[in-house]
């Protein structure tokens, strides 16, 4: 690819033209692979990845309809837990019934049973964490270490396959948030119901509530004290220190920088004016003929639909894949979870149903994959009182769900034993994320043994595509 640098080549070139800054422990590479030694191009497919920012509560979400564990959740949260809330959609393992939750029916409505799949007790199967960031951090980069030392497996997608295979798009929601250290070249798109901007004007990837700085300032660190964001920052010096130098690696990024800006007002102008007919409405926004404006995670569907079809429009992007991401938050649900669920999920079900009516009416399924995520799951038992401020504590392991044309329905995954869910309040997970976003990855066209650096387990897997 044109101007090929990555962000290991561009720290160990930029170092005689950043001369007096020493190269920090955390910007060595865990994984040490060849700039652009992605072996395929990519296959014009898009995976939408959607971020649950807080810790969904799965069993509220995929709760059991019937079988031995049905009676120990009825126990343990009576009031978070009411069989008749759940939708019966597939059988699990050792007896249990697996329900999608009523707040899902719009979507439901739009996607068969058979290509439906959900994900049990999945998550970080070793150092797992209970903390926001650092469990967001493990799963945004596929790491198992919270000292984000590696570039997470979006930027390894970037750096190995580059602009001419890859791009990821990162679409602002309700919430947003994308981890991944890299400098390649490739074109990191961002959007907020309001504008289109590029990630950074660097085109640096960092750990944020998917913003950009408010300037290219090295010490405006109103992100965190978090290591991947050192890491950004001091790229950022070594490239404000390199802006005024004649070297060929800075004049690189100028170029770059002048290339993604243009990308961005290209994509921006030819996606704005595609058309939808989905419906991205709540049902009682459209009972009420609501006309006050959509939410920004529906909004954020929308855009996600329009991209894909514009990516369907373009010959060229038949040999690129894309990652499209969208966060919703407030899933942090200590208290007042279930009226705070009903509407968290009945927004995500309605842009996801008007998505997924955009990409059918666009022949686009078989392209299109959605993934729905969430740094950790809740505790077993409910706390607070029965009057309405009940919820939950963080947990750990989690019930995902994917979707799309090429996805195996069913269930995936083992359930916990009757004995785990009587004497545990946090349930280990059993699932490693390594599987399904191995599985995705391999679905794109990539090799995933180049994006992972752990072995992929198995632990009796199925895998998410037929």
């Amino acid at each position: 690819m044109a101007n090929n640098i990555t962000r290991r080549s561009f720290l160990k070139t930029s170092s005689l033209g950043a001369a007096g800054l020493a190269l920090s422990p955390f910007l060595r590479p865990l994984v040490s692979v060849a700039a652009g030694s992605c072996q395929t191009a990519g296959n014009g497919k898009i995976a939408l990845m959607i971020n649950c920012l807080g810790g969904y509560d799965g069993y509220f979400k995929h709760g059991v309809v019937s079988g031995p564990a049905q009676p120990i959740f009825q126990s343990r949260r009576p009031t978070l837990y009411n069989t008749a809330d759940l939708r019966v959609h597939h059988g699990g393992q050792s007896g249990n019934i697996i329900g999608v939750h009523k707040h899902y029916d719009r979507l439901l409505a739009q996607v068969p049973a058979n290509q439906m799949r959900i994900l049990l007790n999945c998550g970080i199967t070793q150092n797992y964490s209970r903390s926001h960031d650092e469990a967001q951090t493990m799963w945004s980069l596929a790491s198992t270490n919270t000292t984000q030392y590696d570039s997470g497996w979006q930027g390894r997608l970037i750096d190995l396959c580059g602009q001419d295979s890859f791009q990821l798009f990162g679409l602002f929601g309700s919430a947003g948030r994308i981890d991944f250290n890299t400098t390649d070249i490739s074109p990191i798109v961002g959007y907020n119901p309001n504008s289109l901007v590029t990630k950074d004007r660097w085109g640096t990837g960092f750990h944020c509530h998917f913003c950009a700085p408010n300037s290219l300032d090295p010490n405006d660190r109103w992100f965190g004290p978090f290591e991947d964001e050192y890491h950004a920052r001091e790229v950022l010096k070594k490239v404000n220190q390199l802006s005024n130098d004649t070297s060929q690696t800075a004049n690189a990024y100028v170029r770059t920088k002048d290339a993604v800006e243009s990308t961005v007002n290209t994509i921006k102008n030819e996606v704005n004016i595609i058309n939808l007919a989905g419906e991205y409405r709540t049902q009682s926004q459209i009972d009420t003929n609501y006309n006050g404006g959509l939410d920004p995670f529906q909004l954020s569907c929308q855009f996600a639909a329009k991209i894909a079809k514009w990516i369907a429009s373009k010959p060229d992007r038949n040999s690129k894949s894309h990652i499209l991401q969208i966060g919703q938050g407030g899933y942090d649900t200590h208290s007042y979870q279930p009226g705070t669920l009903q509407n968290l999920l009945t927004i995500q079900a309605a842009g996801l149903a008007g998505f997924w009516a955009d990409i059918k009416a666009a022949g686009l399924q078989n392209r299109v994959v959605v993934f729905i995520y969430s740094e950790f799951g809740r505790s077993v038992n409910q706390n607070g009182t029965p009057d309405g401020s009940v919820g939950s504590e963080h947990g750990i392991t989690n019930h995902l769900m994917a979707f799309g044309g090429n996805v195996a329905g069913g269930v995936t995954g083992i359930h916990s034993s009757t004995n785990d869910l009587q004497n545990l309040e946090y349930i280990p997970p059993v699932t490693s994320l390594y599987d399904p976003l191995g599985d995705i990855v391999s679905w794109l066209g990539f090799d995933k043994t180049l994006v992972f650096n752990e072995n992929l387990p198995s632990n009796g897997y199925v895998r998410l595509f037929t």
